[in-house]
């Protein structure tokens, strides 16, 4: 994730911000774009940087796709005990490169010389063609579920947001397995991740039995 200095949100603000937005998307903090795609489903696209020692005010771009689930998220911040923050974490993400057909990192120069217009312009332009259409074919709760059973993503990510995402879908018993797999492949010892997983994991099924049992008593809607 990309740690934002003012020079670089001052030289490539101007530089990407209009054109992101002319593609439907709007501007957060550090340069992160975003777009509802679905109730409670937003495709983003963070900007990650890497200064080039040998030209000052240059940088190289490299985007990042990403669709976040923002109930999921809100639940995963609940059950962490951490703060929800939105588009923090997300269970879909490419880097754009590898969704293109090269299917390569890819970054493109950007900064404050002749011609970084123009590879703004291009990277925009792989942004439009690669990235909406990823974002797009990613904007339901199964085609999430796909994509983190294929391993497109961030595991760490997966392993709290899949029973979530389950849970959610009404698939209460997947949604135990899935976390029950989960805890049950840590490894032993002093070992303070895995104890965080494990302690996560308590607090996933004491929710999703209120969940659960939420969901049993709440009045069946009248299909029209």
């Amino acid at each position: 994730m990309a740690i934002w200095a003012m020079s670089e949100l001052s030289i490539l603000g101007p530089l990407v911000k209009h054109k992101m937005q002319a593609l439907g998307f709007t501007t957060r903090a550090n340069l992160r774009f975003t777009m509802e795609l679905a109730p409670d489903i937003h495709g983003s696209v963070g900007l990650n940087t890497a200064s080039r020692y040998s030209a000052r005010g240059t940088w190289d771009v490299n985007p990042v796709i990403a669709v976040h689930h923002l109930e999921v998220a809100r639940i995963r911040a609940e059950l962490t005990g951490r703060t929800y923050v939105p588009y923090m974490g997300a269970p879909v993400s490419r880097s754009i490169g590898y969704l293109m057909p090269a299917k390569k990192f890819m970054n493109w120069p950007l900064g404050d010389f002749d011609g970084a217009d123009h590879n703004a312009e291009d990277m925009v332009g792989a942004i439009r063609e690669y990235g909406l259409p990823f974002m797009h074919s990613h904007a339901t709760n199964e085609t999430i579920l796909e994509a983190i059973n294929e391993k497109i993503g961030i595991p760490d990510n997966h392993i709290r947001d899949k029973p979530i995402l389950l849970a959610l879908m009404g698939r209460f018993d997947e949604a135990a397995k899935a976390m029950a797999d989960t805890v049950e492949a840590l490894p032993g010892g002093n070992n303070p991740a895995a104890d965080g997983i494990r302690s996560f994991a308590a607090n996933f099924h004491a929710w999703l039995d209120a969940h659960a049992a939420k969901r049993a008593t709440a009045p069946s809607r009248t299909a029209r």
